[in-house]
């Protein structure tokens, strides 16, 4: 409810870089928020109003392109994966409540909602350093996201390998025996419950080590274009689907950062 930390990080991207132009923010917020942030926004980005001599260069040369959004929370409160979380709203295995909010997941949905080639997500509380028009020419690899490695955590505390190696062969069953009417090639067919409707999502994918390093997914650069073509939303939702199937016991810690390892 606090627009304070949001623009924070707005303003510390444009303070921090040499080329403002090539930004736009996309700001994923509530009604409650939208109205704080915008006066911020609106005072300290676009009417030259404060004694920072950063700022003042700022909207005398260049108006910051932020949106504020409203209406995602909606949309994903719709997706099967987030209704399927509103099972474990009283279990006693999810000890933060918040962790199960949608806006928990919208970083994963980002590649959906903009058309840039290249998105950068902070999370609300991050203050930025460095100029960050140096990762839009970072090459990527062909790879759909890249993070900042952590070592002194790895897979094993987030994952229950032994129960994700039960559901991936799940799958790969599935997989076997999906639908070949309508499913390409990689994907497999299930019965979406809700509807009775026959869809395809992704076959699963290999599950990394248990002793593999994790990433800090508050800082976290998307390559919309893989992202989009390997379906990493609907990978994502497949484990939080098992996640909720497993009563909470398939990941150890945590709600959205697990499907994302």
């Amino acid at each position: 409810d606090n627009p304070l930390p949001i623009f924070a990080a707005i303003n510390s991207t444009l303070s921090n870089t040499a080329e403002p132009h090539r930004l736009s923010f996309v700001v994923l917020v509530t009604k409650r928020v939208r109205r704080g942030l915008a006066a911020l926004v609106r005072r300290y980005l676009r009417d030259a109003r404060s004694n920072s001599t950063a700022q003042a260069w700022l909207t005398r040369h260049y108006r910051p392109r932020v949106s504020l959004c409203l209406g995602l929370e909606e949309q994903l409160r719709n997706r099967p994966a987030m209704r399927a979380l509103n099972a474990l709203t009283n279990s006693s295995r999810v000890k933060r409540k918040e962790l199960l909010s949608t806006f928990n997941f919208a970083a994963f949905y980002l590649p959906h909602i903009t058309k840039a080639a290249r998105i950068l997500y902070l999370d609300s509380d991050v203050i930025v350093r460095g100029d960050v028009a140096e990762l839009a020419r970072m090459h990527m690899q062909g790879k759909p996201a890249a993070a900042v490695e952590d070592c002194t955590q790895h897979m094993a505390r987030y994952i229950d390998f032994q129960l994700a190696s039960a559901y991936r062969r799940a799958a790969r069953v599935r997989a076997e025996n999906s639908f070949r009417d309508g499913c390409s090639r990689g994907v497999l067919g299930v019965v979406d419950n809700g509807t009775q409707r026959h869809h395809c999502e992704p076959s699963p994918r290999p599950l990394p080590a248990n002793d593999t390093c994790v990433f800090n997914r508050g800082v976290l650069l998307l390559n919309r274009d893989v992202w989009l073509e390997e379906r990493l939303a609907e990978h994502i939702e497949r484990h939080v689907i098992d996640y909720v199937h497993s009563r909470g016991a398939l990941f150890r810690s945590g709600v959205s950062q697990p499907p994302f390892l």
